[in-house]
């Protein structure tokens, strides 16, 4: 993906720079990004694994940032969830993707709080926008910080 990216980049004549890190351990300083995007990765990551990427999430974020996460969720209506449920294995099997991902349990643990839940696609995916909360322990008022933006 990351060399379909860097073709891509060259190819509209829009630089940018590509790296490659853990979402659980990024090589980022805290409080270093105005917003960040995360578009169907709690999906594929395991329970054990959502609260550790949402701290480092709030981590990098600045307090009066933003951080959107776009995923799969389990519909609630009857056809979809039915039609959800019979293609999950294969999603599974092919993407390694979910559409359970139990984040939202872990957002308060993970210094975070919610500003906007939004189903899309009727209700078989959502989005959630959120920040670091003032409990946080990445929340620091007045700490100097860069003002990059990550867009995944």
């Amino acid at each position: 993906m990351l060399r379909l990216a860097r073709l891509e980049s060259e190819k509209i004549g829009k630089p940018a720079q590509f790296l490659e890190m853990d979402v659980m351990r990024t090589a980022f300083p805290d409080r270093c990004f105005d917003g960040i995007v995360a578009t169907l990765l709690f999906g594929i990551l395991r329970e054990d694994q959502q609260l550790c990427a949402l701290t480092e999430l709030a981590r990098i974020c600045k307090p009066c940032g933003s951080i959107r996460l776009l995923d799969y969720a389990m519909s609630r209506r009857l056809l979809p969830r039915l039609i959800m449920t019979l293609v999950k294995p294969w999603s599974l099997y092919l993407f390694d993707q979910r559409f359970d991902a139990k984040t939202e349990p872990h957002l308060a643990d993970a210094g975070l709080e919610v500003l906007e839940r939004r189903d899309i696609l009727g209700d078989a995916a959502k989005i959630l926008v959120l920040r670091p909360s003032s409990s946080s322990p990445a929340f620091s008022p007045g700490a100097a910080s860069a003002t990059a933006t990550l867009h995944a």
